[in-house]
């Protein structure tokens, strides 16, 4: 831990030199590609919120889809 805190000025501060260099770096970013980073973000959480709907819709076993109204028979 000492590591961290060599570099900071401020004592105690050490910890978060690695989200003040992110944070730093994010300013650098063009707006352009910090919106294709969102785009791609939300599309990816759309995708897998998709794909969990459907598992809950369709529960498969396998490759055999097994049918809710089976299961509780």
């Amino acid at each position: 831990m000492r590591s961290l805190y060599k570099h900071s000025r401020e004592p105690g501060r050490g910890q978060f030199q690695g989200l003040k260099q992110m944070w730093n770096y994010s300013k650098h970013v063009s707006q352009k590609t910090k919106a294709r980073g969102k785009v791609f973000g939300l599309l990816f959480a759309a995708a897998f919120i998709g794909s969990m709907v459907h598992s809950l819709l369709t529960p498969q076993i396998g490759l055999v889809k097994v049918s809710l109204f089976h299961l509780m028979q």
